[in-house]
Formats: structure tokens, C-alpha cells, sequence
């Protein structure tokens, strides 16, 4: 299997800047770009839905995005439109998050809170109805209106109890 290569960007520049340079990282041959989801800057998946427009064949995705400050209902709709706008190119990186005590928020039961994230997304994303009655998140007989064809995830984790722990949800063959 050939190795894979990722770039990264943390917003901390206008988003003409951000839009060059991930034109500039799939001219270079790099296979995905993940950008970075951090509060005080701009919000990574709107630069995500403007760099879909004007790239072709890169992968994107934020690295990474969290269930507390979107709940995962959102981060599935937002998902959904993000494959769809880059034409199949998107993957989620998703982790328990960090920096959100500026917001005032804690990380309670990251392990558990990031297995029923992932479970709930992974169902929506599949076309699935979900009920999810978690012990830190809830989802009742939800459903996507317009499930994407497929879509990549990633977890990222610092706990070893979540480490190596993902999942995909391909709908189609």
C-alpha cells in the first residue's frame, strides 16, 4: 500500500490565502488537507466548502472537529454537504476537541461521548434512522434527508482507551 500524504492548515490567515494554499498542497501531489478546527479562527468547514470549489482532487476534511461545540446530528448534515460540494473528496476527522474552556466547556466522558459521536454519524451518514439514547448524546428516529455516497473518518485521540478506534461508512459498493 503507497503511503498517503497530508497537509494541514490552521486558519490564522484570510480565506483567499487559505483557498491558494490548498490549491498550492494538491499542485504539490499531496492527497488530502485537513484543516484545522479552532475556535477564535475561521471556521474550517466553511474554507472547506470554498476550497471543494476550487480543487479537484485532494481530500478534505477538518482535523480535527469534536462532538461538543457541534452535536453530531450537525456534524452529519455539515458532512453530507461537504462530500457532496467537493464530489466525493471529504473525510472527518473527528477527537474529544481542545481549547473549548475559553467557551466555558468541559470534555465530560470524552471516550464515551467520541464512540457515540462517531456512532450516530456513521448511521446518519449511512442513510440509517437512528435512535441513540447514549449516555451523553441523544438522537431520536433521526435520518438524512440526502445520505452522501460515501465518506472517510478518522479519530483522533490522546486517551489510549480510544486510540486506533474508527469507522467508515461506505453506502455504496
Amino acid at each position: 500500500m503507497a503511503g498517503m500524504f497530508e497537509a494541514e492548515i490552521t486558519p490564522g490567515m484570510s480565506t483567499a490565502q487559505v483557498v491558494e494554499l490548498a490549491r498550492l498542497a494538491e499542485d504539490a501531489g499531496f492527497d488530502r488537507l485537513g484543516i484545522s478546527d479552532v475556535v477564535f479562527w475561521h471556521d474550517c468547514f466553511v474554507l472547506l466548502g470554498l476550497v471543494a470549489t476550487k480543487t479537484e482532487r485532494i481530500g478534505l476534511g477538518p482535523m480535527v472537529t469534536n462532538p461538543y461545540s457541534r452535536h453530531p446530528v450537525v456534524l452529519a448534515g455539515i458532512m453530507a454537504t461537504l462530500q457532496d460540494a467537493s464530489q466525493g473528496r471529504a473525510f472527518l476527522g473527528i477527537g474529544v476537541g481542545a481549547g473549548l474552556e475559553q467557551l466555558g466547556m468541559d470534555y465530560p466522558r470524552p471516550v464515551r461521548t467520541l464512540r457515540e459521536a462517531i456512532t450516530a454519524i456513521t448511521g446518519l451518514l449511512r442513510g440509517e434512522e437512528v435512535n441513540l439514547r447514549g449516555e451523553t448524546i441523544t438522537v431520536e428516529h433521526g435520518r438524512m434527508v440526502a445520505a452522501p455516497s460515501r465518506c472517510r473518518s478518522r479519530s483522533a485521540a490522546a486517551a489510549p482507551r480510544s486510540c486506533g478506534w474508527r469507522a467508515s461508512w461506505p453506502t455504496s459498493p
